[in-house]
């Protein structure tokens, strides 16, 4: 049962005020929200073939202050 090769696409960027006090970033996992089978189980007397795959594309927006 192989698990074919896996590829993913992540970004970030992050800007920050000229004081240094506060950043705002963007993050992106999964760019292309590519799908691909990370565990697969088979018990074939029962019939059962099942996968688990990778999280979707995830996206992450933050905005920090620091003291």
């Amino acid at each position: 049962m192989a698990i074919p090769s896996q590829n993913y696409l992540n970004a970030s960027m992050v800007y920050r005020s000229p004081s240094r006090k506060w950043s705002l970033s963007l993050r992106a996992r999964n760019l292309l929200d590519k799908a691909y089978p990370t565990l697969r189980t088979r018990i074939a007397p029962l019939g059962i073939d099942s996968a688990y795959y990778n999280p979707p594309r995830t996206i992450l927006l933050s905005l920090r202050y620091d003291l």
